[in-house]
């Protein structure tokens, strides 16, 4: 479990900060 997780981590760590970044970006439009 814990291979999987450190294979994983880089694409899940990734993942949650493309999406914080959308969100962000959105939300700035979304203002501006």
């Amino acid at each position: 479990m814990t291979k999987l997780w450190k294979r994983y981590k880089p694409f899940v760590s990734a993942g949650i900060q493309e999406l914080i970044t959308y969100r962000v970006n959105f939300f700035l439009y979304r203002i501006g």
